[in-house]
C-alpha cells in the first residue's frame, strides 16, 4: 500500500505542478496574430487579459511586476467591461506580427469618456522600462491632444516581421468602463469608419429631414404644438452627433469638460422633450388630468436632473 500511496502522491504534484503551465497556456491569452494587408481587422478582445486596481496607485512596472502575472485573467465574454466601477482598470493583450514584412495597425480603444487612458507597447524584452507611450489622455484633454485626430480614440502600433509585443492599457472611468478593442490595417480603418460615417450622416439628415416636413405639417393642423415636436426632434439628433462622438470633435473641441457630462444632459432633455410632446399631443390636461400632472412632474425633474448633472457627474451612484 505504500509504493500505491506514493505513486498517488506523485501523480498529484505532477498535477498541480502543471496548473501554471495550463494558465499560460489558456488559449484567451495566447498572441493576437497580425497580418500585414489593407483589409485585416481583429478583435482584441478574446486574447484580452485584464485586472482592476481599487487603489488607483499602481504603476506601469508595478502591473507588469512578476509577482502580479497571476493577477490578469482572460476578460470574459471576450469584451472588456468592468460595470461602474471606480477602479483603474490594467488591460494587456500580446500581439504578433505574422507577415514578412513591417507591418502598422491603428488600435481603436472605442470606449465613450475616459477619465484617464493610457496606452503602452511593450516590446518582448526590455519590460516596462522599454515601453513605448502610444497615448496619454485625461478627461480634460481637449480634442486636438489626440495623436490621431478622430472621434474614436485611436494608437499606433508598428512591428517587424515576427516581432511580438504587448499592448497594454490602463484606464479609469467615471462612467461607462467597456472598451470595444480592436486592431485593424490603417486602410481598412479609413474604409471602415469613413462607411459608418456616410450612414451617421444620412441617418441624422433623415430624422432632421422627416422632423423638418412634419413640424410644418403639425404647425398647420395645431400650431404651436409643432414647436414641441421640432424641439424633441432637434434634442434627438443632437443625442446621435454626441454619441458618435462628432459633437466633441465638431462642435465643442476645446470643452472637455463639457463632454465629459454632455451625454445625461442631452439625454435627460431629449426624454422631458418627448414627454411634453406626448402630453401636448394627447391633451392631456383636458383628457387626463392625472397623467398630466405625473408628466409635468416628470418634465420638471428630468429638466433639473439635466440643469444639476454637472455637479453630479462626480458621484459614482449617479
Amino acid at each position: 500500500m505504500d509504493w500505491l500511496r506514493q505513486t498517488a502522491a506523485g501523480l498529484l504534484l505532477i498535477v498541480l505542478g502543471l496548473f501554471p503551465l495550463a494558465a499560460l497556456s489558456d488559449p484567451a491569452c495566447q498572441p493576437a496574430l497580425l497580418e500585414a494587408r489593407a483589409d485585416f481587422r481583429l478583435d482584441l478582445g478574446p486574447a484580452t487579459c485584464a485586472f482592476s486596481d481599487a487603489s488607483r496607485a499602481m504603476t506601469l512596472r508595478d502591473a507588469l511586476a512578476p509577482e502580479n502575472a497571476d493577477r490578469f485573467a482572460p476578460v470574459p465574454g471576450g469584451l472588456v467591461d468592468f460595470g461602474f466601477s471606480a477602479d483603474r482598470f490594467w488591460v494587456v493583450v500580446q500581439v504578433r506580427n505574422t507577415s514578412a514584412q513591417t507591418g502598422t495597425w491603428w488600435v481603436t480603444h472605442d470606449m465613450p469618456v475616459a477619465e484617464t487612458l493610457n496606452v503602452h507597447l511593450v516590446p518582448e524584452t526590455g519590460g516596462a522600462e522599454a515601453a513605448l507611450e502610444l497615448l496619454a489622455l485625461t478627461a480634460q484633454a481637449a480634442f486636438g491632444d489626440r495623436p490621431i485626430a478622430h472621434r474614436h480614440l485611436v494608437s499606433e502600433i508598428t512591428l517587424a516581421p515576427q516581432e511580438t509585443a504587448t499592448i497594454v492599457v490602463d484606464y479609469t472611468s467615471a462612467q461607462a468602463t467597456e472598451m470595444p478593442f480592436f486592431a485593424e490595417s490603417v486602410p481598412h480603418f479609413f474604409e471602415r469608419t469613413q462607411a459608418e460615417n456616410v450612414e451617421i450622416v444620412m441617418l441624422t439628415a433623415f430624422i432632421l429631414g422627416m422632423g423638418l416636413i412634419s413640424s410644418v405639417y403639425l404647425f398647420g393642423l395645431a400650431g404651436n404644438l409643432a414647436l414641441a415636436y421640432s424641439s424633441y426632434v432637434l434634442s434627438g439628433s443632437a443625442l446621435l452627433i454626441h454619441m458618435d462622438g462628432f459633437g466633441f470633435q465638431f462642435i465643442w473641441p476645446n470643452w472637455p469638460a463639457l463632454n465629459q457630462f454632455a451625454l445625461p444632459v442631452i439625454a435627460t432633455t431629449f426624454v422631458a422633450l418627448g414627454v411634453n410632446f406626448v402630453s401636448r399631443f394627447t391633451a392631456s390636461k383636458l383628457n387626463h388630468p392625472v397623467l398630466h400632472t405625473i408628466a409635468l412632474a416628470l418634465i420638471f425633474a428630468l429638466f433639473g436632473l439635466a440643469l444639476t448633472t454637472p455637479l453630479l457627474v462626480a458621484a459614482e451612484w449617479f
